[in-house]
């Protein structure tokens, strides 16, 4: 296979689809937060879920690499897999900014109210 195209097709493709809705989850929320911070108004009763979607990601790699034995992998492809894990586990420090953010702006200017 060609420059990272094992860890490509055995870890990268499989989670693709819980990759990118973590990316829209963080997206969505920094979207919510700005427009409240620029409209100066309460934030909504639910944020979207960052965290979950984060956990339904690193789910899904450990079990990906749970079902690869590992074999024809490189010491290149190793290294790919680790920078890619690293990725997935770094967002934990994004998503926990954004809730700090979250809370910040909650009390500037409050929270909506669901129901009476």
């Amino acid at each position: 296979m060609g420059e990272g195209g094992f860890v490509m097709k055995i870890l990268v493709k499989p989670v693709e689809m819980y990759r990118r809705d973590m990316f829209v989850a963080i997206l969505l929320y920094f979207h919510v937060l700005a427009g409240s911070l620029n409209a100066k108004t309460p934030l909504p009763t639910f944020l979207p879920a960052a965290r979950a979607a984060r956990l339904r990601l690193l789910a899904k790699i450990r079990e990906t690499s749970r079902t690869d034995d590992g074999m024809g992998m490189t010491r290149a492809d190793h290294v790919r897999y680790l920078y890619f894990f690293a990725y997935a586990l770094c967002t934990e420090d994004i998503i926990e900014e954004l809730e700090g953010l979250a809370d910040r702006v909650r009390l500037l200017f409050g929270q909506l109210r669901f129901g009476p």
